[in-house]
């Protein structure tokens, strides 16, 4: 069964901005030692910030990108972010593709 993320914001929740960065986190952390991988995370809007330098979810990011999972983020929110510099993990992913997986797996877990 085939499973694919989208993550289009850089913490959990929106009422307390630092408590959702340390939800993020252990989300992150856990989901790096979980046994049961989505195949591709795509990262949109400010979730984009999550794979780039100074992210504190970075290395968990790179830890799930080594067992397998596809890391895609965003072309148009890293430049309108102006991050395009500072991508740190995946490829820098086209909309097209993420309408692709989205669609072609057979569930999918959005972080909004």
């Amino acid at each position: 069964m085939s499973k694919m993320m989208l993550v289009t914001t850089d913490s959990i929740g929106s009422s307390n901005h630092a408590l959702g960065t340390v939800l993020m986190t252990s989300f992150f952390m856990n989901l790096a030692e979980s046994e049961d991988l989505p195949s591709s995370i795509h990262f949109l809007n400010e979730g984009a910030r999550l794979t780039c330098e100074g992210s504190r979810v970075l290395d968990f990011i790179k830890r799930l990108e080594g067992r397998g999972v596809t890391i895609a983020t965003c072309q148009t929110c890293l430049e309108y972010l102006h991050l395009e510099d500072k991508l740190s993990v995946g490829q820098v992913g086209k909309m097209n593709t993420t309408v692709s997986d989205l669609v072609g797996t057979d569930s999918s877990i959005i972080i909004a």
